[in-house]
C-alpha cells in the first residue's frame, strides 16, 4: 500500500525548549527525523510521501485554545498515517486538565479508535555503551513493545480522592469491554 499523505503534527514551540527524560528534546525534532528518513518526500525503494502539518497539545492550545483543534481532527481522520511528536510543554503545567497537551493526544487516539502503540526495540550499536543496561545484554535485542491505548485507566473515571497519612490519594475506576480483554 502507498502511503499518500502523511500528517505531520509539531512539537508545542516554547521557551524553555521541550525535553525529554533525558533533559533533551528540541522543537524541530519531527522535521530532523523526517530529513533523516526521506529525501524530498521520497524514502527507500522509491516510496513517495505527502506531508501536512496540523497543530496538536500545546501547539493546538496556543492557536485554539484547545489542545485538538476541529481543524487538526478532521486532517488527521484523512490521513492514512500520523507521525506524532512531543505534545507539551512544563507552561501548560497549570491549565484546567481538559486543556492540558497530552489530553489533544488521547482524545485523537479515542476518536480513530486506535487501539495499541507500537514501540520497536533495536539499540544501535554505536550508543550501546551510553546505556544503564550492560552491552552485551543490548547487542541484537530486537523487541515490539505493544502498548494498548484506547481502554483502561487512560480513561478511568476518578470515582474518590480522599485523604490519608501520606496525603491525598485517589480511587479511578477501570473501564474495559469484553472486546478489549478478548484473546
Amino acid at each position: 500500500m502507498k502511503i499518500q499523505r502523511v500528517e505531520l503534527t509539531p512539537v508545542a514551540f516554547a521557551d524553555p525548549p521541550l525535553r525529554n527524560v533525558m533533559g533533551v528534546h528540541e522543537p524541530w525534532a519531527l522535521r530532523t527525523i523526517l530529513r533523516l528518513v526521506c529525501e524530498d518526500g521520497v524514502v527507500g525503494l522509491g516510496e513517495s510521501f505527502e506531508f501536512e502539518e496540523a497543530p496538536i497539545g500545546g501547539a493546538g492550545y496556543d492557536v485554539s485554545g484547545d489542545p485538538l483543534p476541529d481543524g487538526t481532527l478532521a486532517l488527521a481522520k484523512q490521513a492514512d498515517a500520523i507521525l506524532l511528536g512531543a505534545t507539551g510543554d512544563w507552561k501548560y503545567d497549570k491549565l484546567d486538565r481538559k486543556l492540558r497537551p497530552e489530553q489533544g493526544m488521547l482524545r485523537l487516539r479515542k476518536e480513530l479508535h486506535f487501539f495499541a502503540n507500537l514501540r520497536p526495540v533495536r539499540p544501535l550499536n554505536a550508543l550501546l555503551d551510553a546505556s544503564t543496561i550492560k552491552a552485551e545484554f543490548l547487542q541484537g535485542t530486537d523487541l515490539l513493545v505493544v502498548r494498548e491505548l484506547t481502554g483502561g485507566l487512560y480513561y478511568g473515571k476518578p470515582s474518590e480522592i480522599r485523604e490519608n497519612a501520606q496525603g491525598l490519594e485517589a480511587i479511578d475506576t477501570l473501564i474495559y469491554t469484553e472486546a478489549e480483554i478478548e484473546l
